[in-house]
């Protein structure tokens, strides 16, 4: 993120915090959400801290896992239990909520690409479903089949659609959509991929969830005697980069979430958030607009503060 775009942010933030208006509900640009799956909740996280008396952003999703944003700054989560999709932007209680879409068998990861495609992974069916229109994808074609184990889903900077097979210890290159049985992988030897990541600077990163480790594969290849970018970590879920470039790896034993930026070992270091408990899954960032955007927010947020003070 350039300097521009970051002074803009800070003063977004400032305002909506004067303004009075960051309300329980309000998504805030470069805000860092994390699912927890046995109470079904999914936090806000973006200070860090301990959040384990925090008040979650949304509860009453049964057994979620998967968290994407779309371009325009929705956010949507998957649901292992009930093999769903719900739009949960507004924050809340969504025990009683109608899904944005249903008829899923055990949904793992989701991603919404930069043209608006919604794909979610089906784990046990090996099955990557397009869930773009919503509704019931119980007879649905699928947008990729024929995966071992299909579990995160990420889009690189370049448009490319990857997803960790976890049966396979590989990472597959799906973008084209189709049957990919016996199809050869992007990344070969990587230990029950979950978490795929990409660099401000174009590197690619996955979490080897069994080995504890976070792996560089930006080149593509067999990663079997690679020395791991990260590790020491306890059942590294997911990866993810904020928006100013900081590294995160959500460490599922422990209930927690670590800064990996700098690289190396990690076991026994002070996380950057902790009591997430039980079972923290995927993390999603709220896209940060573009700076004509932000002039707009700014502007509104001056407006607001006149009229509560006038």
């Amino acid at each position: 993120m350039d300097v521009r775009k970051a002074l803009f942010l800070a003063t977004v933030f400032s305002i909506l915090t004067f303004s009075g208006i960051t309300k329980a509900g309000t998504i805030l640009p470069g805000d860092i959400f994390i699912a927890v799956a046995s109470p079904g909740e999914v936090y806000r996280i973006t200070g860090g801290g301990d959040f384990s008396t925090a008040t979650p952003f949304a509860t009453g999703l049964s057994d979620i896992y998967g968290l994407a944003f779309s371009p325009g700054g929705q956010l949507f989560a998957s649901c292992i239990g009930s093999g769903t999709v719900f739009d949960i932007t507004s924050g809340g209680d969504f025990s009683v909520a109608p899904p944005y879409a249903w008829g899923l068998s055990n949904t793992r990861g989701i991603v919404v690409t930069s043209a608006g495609k919604m794909l979610v992974a089906e784990l046990s069916t090996g099955r990557v479903m397009d869930v773009t229109g919503g509704g019931d994808m119980s007879t649905a074609p699928a947008f990729a089949d024929g995966l071992s184990g299909p579990r995160g889903l990420f889009e690189t900077s370049a448009g490319r659609i990857l997803v960790g097979e976890e049966y396979a210890n590989e990472v597959t290159d799906i973008t084209s959509g189709g049957s990919f049985a016996g199809a050869p992988a992007f990344a070969i030897g990587v230990g029950a991929p979950y978490g795929l990541a990409e660099s401000p600077s174009g590197r690619i990163y996955v979490s080897e969830i069994f080995e504890g480790d976070v792996t560089d594969i930006t080149g593509g290849g067999d990663f079997s005697a690679a020395t791991p970018f990260a590790d020491g970590l306890s059942y590294p879920d997911e990866i993810i980069f904020d928006n100013t470039g900081r590294f995160f790896a959500v460490q599922e034993y422990s209930g927690s979430v670590t800064d990996i930026s700098a690289g190396g070992n990690f076991s026994g270091s002070v996380p950057f958030a902790t009591g997430l408990y039980t079972y923290p899954q995927q993390m999603a960032v709220a896209p940060v607009p573009e700076p004509a955007t932000l002039s707009l927010l700014v502007i509104g947020g001056v407006g607001l503060l006149r009229r509560r003070r006038s």
